[in-house]
């Protein structure tokens, strides 16, 4: 029996090896690793059925009480009432084979479908005794790429409910989509035990458009059936190692809904002939649309698992303390929460809130908005809500039914800046001081311990610069995105405004490729505009690939450069620079300024420098762009119209030493608006610039 148990987790490992849905034999097989002296369990579990007598139901449905954690960020992963009602729908449909598409299962298998007499309800009552819709909503950027570390934020006595949290997305160690994982029963921590998924697999309502059930909305039946010891229909190949008799042989996981597949030639009883895959079964990977049915042998598992492991979950006590034996509460006092469609933006604008409170019905709000103009409201969603003065605000919101009352309070909530912003041009951020707060700068962290930060290791010039992470030697893109933004600046007095900046990177390997884009908002920073992009090489910017966390060179940091000419006037511009990770390599940030440049660019340094000519010039149809390099250089071409508009860019390129000529040809420059323009290259950070004009 050992050694079948020691081929389940080589197997484990070999299928995570494929595109996966579901990370539970992974979590399984690194606690297998980490608790050697827990054989006998895993032995155990893998003939749960041979360890434990076989339980019959004599028709009685097991209660199970459940709870969602709801983890999330106020986006679409705060799922609603309805969505998670939905769910428990499915699941009670799946699990008493009242499921309406049993029709669809295939005459071959219909003999061996089972109801496995399980109902799951909602706890109505938690751990403290109190009333409860059985949802639980913890705000936490953990919601993104979430694992074991959100089971903390909320849990809930698992002898006594099935914990389900649902989260944003999910952290994989492999490639595929991950849509959710389990623990199997004894398989880990009590703290731990339960299910994660992701928000958009939970129910019919918000799963993939046009799907129905939806690909993914069985995703909870399948990993339910984790934590009732059942393992993935694949799981040994054709040797059958999910230990279930009437579930044939499977070689790897199936997907999509192909009926044709036989992947296995050999088969044992109850089958008499070699039967086509079970496509229908939960414990596949295909799609939810596809999928009918439990068979007797899972039962048989699922009742063992319940009657070793989770007894006390549908005992008559228990059913009675969470309130889900038909005696529990009706109605409960309502928890407050809302959000406003904006916390930042100008005096006299506008605000919306939406009340998102739960757990009970509704009867009255009350809103609280501290120095608004209008300072109360009984709406349910107030929209016209604005403050005349610059500061930092309060909102409260108290809502009520017959049960009670719940505030909830966002103190510094709403954040309103003047219409004529005081702080003037020049902008100088070389990050000299200890945060950007004390420059008025804000750091928005996008839902890791990873994010911006000084660092005085690294910098261009002075003691410091600004850096993010994103080194990771495996590559997986994680999709974080971190950012900070200036305060508000004036650029009423300013004619032709510029921002530079200076940045280094270096891509870990081709094809992974970070991004860094810096926006401008004119609003207060209720909206921002893209103005410039890097990814991948183009941000790199011809500084050769690193496979090591990369720290730059001197030579290695970049000029960044835009002309800020149509901005020239406004009483009001924020600038915003943000990173995705694909964690691929560190991104480095220094010497932000946004000054009045003559002409619109920067012509501080001498032409003569690199000799830059242009012949000729005037010119009609070509001309030639030449300049010297002394030594190998990273160079980037553009050329901007009288108004400080770009019209032609060269990404950064390396040049190598010696007279460098560049044609410009009629076509490249036709549909240019005027005759006068400039041209600037910059080489190694230094720009250098001259006049050319088109007849």
């Amino acid at each position: 029996m050992r050694n079948t148990i020691f081929t389940v987790i080589l197997l484990f490992t070999v299928f995570f090896g494929f595109s996966q849905k579901c990370l539970t034999d992974y979590h399984y097989e690194q606690y297998q690793k980490a608790h050697p002296e827990l054989q006998y369990e895993f032995d155990k579990l893998a003939h749960i059925q041979d360890y434990v007598p076989q339980q019959k139901t004599n028709g009685v449905t097991r209660i199970i009480p459940v709870v969602f954690h709801v983890i999330h960020e106020y986006g679409p992963e705060n799922i609603s009432k309805a969505q998670i009602d939905d769910a428990i729908r499915i699941l009670n449909e799946d699990y008493r084979k009242l499921n309406p598409d049993t029709t669809d299962t295939r005459a071959v298998f219909k003999p061996y479908a089972a109801d496995c007499s399980i109902e799951f309800r909602l706890a109505k009552i938690d751990p403290n005794g109190n009333c409860t819709q059985g949802i639980d909503r913890i705000y936490s950027p953990l919601t993104n790429d979430a694992g074991d570390n959100v089971k903390a934020l909320s849990w809930w006595n698992n002898s006594k409910y099935l914990n389900i949290w649902t989260v944003k997305s999910i952290a994989g160690s492999g490639s595929g989509t991950i849509l959710g994982y389990s623990q199997f029963p004894g398989g880990g921590s009590a703290t731990t035990d339960g299910i994660i998924v992701r928000n958009d697999c939970v129910g019919r309502i918000g799963t993939e458009p046009g799907n129905g059930f939806g690909e993914y909305g069985r995703t909870l039946t399948h990993e339910i059936g984790h934590s009732l010891a059942l393992f993935h229909t694949f799981q040994g190949s054709c040797n059958g190692g999910d230990q279930v008799s009437d579930t044939p042989p499977v070689s790897t996981a199936n997907y999509g809904c192909v009926l044709t597949t036989n992947s296995c030639t050999n088969f044992s009883s109850p089958y008499l002939y070699d039967v086509p895959d079970m496509l229908e079964n939960y414990m596949d990977y295909t799609n939810g649309t596809c999928q009918s049915l439990f068979t007797g042998g899972q039962k048989t598992r699922i009742d063992a698992a319940l009657s070793q492991y989770r007894s006390n979950l549908y005992s008559a006590a228990n059913l009675a303390s969470t309130g889900v034996d038909g005696n529990g509460p009706i109605s409960c006092t309502p928890v407050a929460d809302f959000i406003a469609n904006k916390i930042i933006g100008c005096s006299g604008t506008n605000f919306s809130f939406t009340d998102l409170s739960y757990n009970g019905t509704i009867t009255n709000w009350n809103w609280t908005f501290t120095g608004a103009s209008t300072p109360n409201s009984t709406d349910q969603n107030p929209n016209t809500i604005s403050w005349s003065t610059a500061g930092t605000y309060s909102v409260s919101l108290t809502v009520s039914n017959a049960a009670g009352n719940n505030t909830k309070t966002r103190t510094s909530y709403i954040t309103i800046s003047a219409l004529q912003a005081t702080s003037t041009v020049p902008v100088v951020q070389g990050f000299e001081n200890a945060t950007i707060q004390s420059d008025g700068w804000t750091l928005e962290n996008g839902g890791n311990a990873t994010t911006w930060q000084r660092i005085t290791s690294s910098k261009r010039s002075g003691a410091a610069c600004f850096y993010i992470n994103h080194y990771n030697a495996t590559g997986t893109a994680s999709g974080d995105v971190d950012a900070f933004y200036s305060k508000s600046y004036s650029l009423t007095n300013v004619t032709k405004p510029v921002i530079n900046f200076y940045t280094a990177y270096a891509q870990r390997i081709s094809g992974v490729n970070d991004v860094l884009k810096m926006y401008i908002s004119i609003d207060c920073g209720q909206t921002w505009q893209v103005k410039i992009s890097k990814i991948g090489n183009t941000l790199a910017g011809g500084v050769a690939m690193n496979a090591n966390s990369y720290v730059p060179q001197a030579t290695d940091w970049i000029l960044q450069q835009y002309d800020l000419i149509s901005y020239a006037g406004i009483p009001n511009i924020r600038f915003r620079f943000e990173t995705t990770s694909r964690e691929g390599n560190n991104i480095y940030i220094d010497d932000i300024n946004v000054v009045n440049a003559q002409d619109g660019i920067n012509q501080t340094a001498p032409t003569s420098d690199i000799g830059l000519t242009l012949n000729p010039n005037p010119f009609t149809q070509e001309a030639s762009i030449t300049f010297v390099l002394n030594k190998p250089s990273l160079v980037s071409i553009k050329i901007i119209d009288m108004l400080g508009k770009e019209m032609i860019r060269s990404e950064f390129e390396k040049f190598e030493a010696g007279t460098i000529a560049i044609p410009i040809k009629m076509q490249h420059v036709e549909t240019l608006a005027g005759s006068v323009y400039f041209v600037t290259i910059t080489v190694d950070g230094i720009t250098y610039s001259r006049k050319l004009i088109r007849l």
